[in-house]
């Protein structure tokens, strides 16, 4: 559930095909291309400013976006794909995810109170 949140596929998407699936898309792409397997809706950070023509458009701040990637979306990918694992004697407990997925956070937060001016 976790990779489908942070991607926005399904795993029944039809870019799917053959041997390919989520979760073999996300082993392969992670960390190199992050910025590809993320759901683009996570990297829209900033200010809204308006245009010209008078719709509403975000700034997309590449270091928050660098931060948010970084600190945050691929170690969560990563206990994803440890909860994902073939062999469920190889998967991580919900306890442990739990408890990976908050040190996460507040290093994230952390990292932002230091980014912050």
């Amino acid at each position: 559930m976790l990779l489908e949140m942070i991607t926005g596929k399904s795993p029944v998407d039809q870019m799917f095909e053959g041997e390919m699936n989520l979760e073999k898309w996300v082993r392969v792409s992670i960390p190199h291309q992050a910025d590809e397997v993320v759901d683009k809706r996570f990297m829209i950070t900033g200010s809204e400013e308006s245009s010209a023509d008078g719709q509403q458009q975000q700034q997309v701040d590449t270091v928050d976006s660098k931060l948010l990637l970084e600190t945050l979306l691929v170690p969560m990918v990563d206990v994803a794909l440890c909860c994902v694992r073939e062999s469920p004697g190889s998967r991580i407990s919900m306890h442990d995810a739990l408890s990976r997925l908050k040190r996460i956070n507040e290093k994230f937060l952390k990292s932002l109170a230091v980014s912050t001016p």
